[in-house]
């Protein structure tokens, strides 16, 4: 009872207070270090309040504040524990700019291909990309520049997503390929065409028994990956999304996949970055991301239809390293440079 009325009483006092006073409790004699940069919660006319940067300050023997350096919680005041308020740690401080080392044309894009955890955690993706997570430091790097836009990729399927073996209606395995015919094409609504993908009653409204024209899209199939709604799906934490970067969601229709950010496998367009990088002011886009063989291949590919394309060939990881050559190859015939983040360098 006795404590709890001096608690309140000291209370009152530092309330009642209108000049405010600032303490150290770095020890008991009252005084902090000439040094010591602390911040500290305090009462003053009733309100907490944060005061940075105090030293060689009085303690006053009424109203005492608590350091929050190391989220002291307990106030040493002439040798007595006088608890006033719950320390908090004070807000870590902003990271200083970092000093971009790259030299890019002033009206260029960098778009980050599908760095999510099914794809970069070598533990626990469903469809890990070799060494995936050893190219997150570099994009990053990257990404610190002052780019004209920046845009992250996700795949982004439904669970019965027709690229997935899980859902093959002849029994294809995983990494197989599997002839997927469609309807629709046309008017870019497309549907799985076919009684056998009305049997599986996978699709409902997406799949008919008949179409009026038909296409058939022999698609490689895949381990379930990157499902809506999953951490699969997410982005990697140690990928920093910078602000005012635009986040573009692919592959989102059930029936036809897309390894292109602009457009998807049947060639219906998937999102709408070309009028994004457009609208900014956009001529050159550098990719990074993953996979190299598959999502920054076609997404290359495609924004070398509009926009000057370089690949960052240190900022990718391919599915089947061996293919590297191939896919460069075709790159090249196709007017997309090839190169490494090192020719960017100041």
């Amino acid at each position: 009872i006795g404590w709890l009325f001096s608690f309140f009483f000291l209370l009152g006092m530092c309330a009642s207070s209108h000049a405010l006073e600032t303490a150290s409790c770095a020890s008991a004699a009252g005084t902090a270090s000439d040094t010591e940069e602390a911040t500290f919660l305090q009462f003053s006319q009733g309100e907490h309040m944060k005061t940075e940067g105090a030293s060689s300050m009085s303690m006053s023997p009424w109203c005492t504040t608590i350091t929050c350096e190391e989220v002291k919680w307990w106030c040493a005041m002439e040798k007595e524990c006088c608890p006033l308020a719950g320390c908090v740690p004070a807000p870590a401080p902003a990271p200083s700019p970092l000093s971009c080392p790259y030299q890019f044309p002033e009206d260029s894009a960098l778009l980050v291909i599908d760095m999510q955890n099914d794809f970069v955690s070598q533990s626990q993706g469903s469809l890990p990309v070799t060494d995936g997570d050893t190219i997150i430091p570099l994009i990053n790097n990257l990404s610190s520049c002052s780019w004209k836009a920046i845009a992250y990729t996700q795949d982004f399927h439904p669970f019965n997503h027709a690229s997935f073996a899980s859902t093959s209606v002849e029994n294809v395995g995983v990494f197989g390929f599997e002839n997927l015919t469609y309807g629709g094409v046309a008017d870019e609504t497309p549907f799985l065409c076919g009684q056998k993908y009305v049997d599986a009653n996978t699709w409902g409204a997406s799949a008919n028994a008949t179409c009026k024209d038909s296409t058939v899209l022999e698609a490689q199939l895949w381990p379930d990956h990157c499902v809506q709604g999953t951490w699969g799906q997410e982005l990697d934490e140690r990928i920093v999304v910078r602000t005012g970067a635009t986040t573009v969601k692919k592959g989102f229709s059930a029936v036809v996949d897309s390894y292109g950010v602009f457009h998807n496998n049947l060639g219906i367009s998937e999102s709408n970055l070309k009028e994004i990088f457009t609208g900014l002011g956009v001529k050159e886009v550098y990719v990074v991301g993953l996979a190299y063989d598959y999502c920054v291949k076609n997404s290359a590919l495609q924004s070398a239809a509009s926009f000057k394309t370089t690949v960052l060939l240190d900022g990718t990881k391919a599915v089947v390293p061996s293919a590297i050559p191939s896919v460069t190859a075709e790159l090249q015939a196709a007017g997309v440079t090839v190169g490494n983040s090192t020719t960017l360098l100041a």
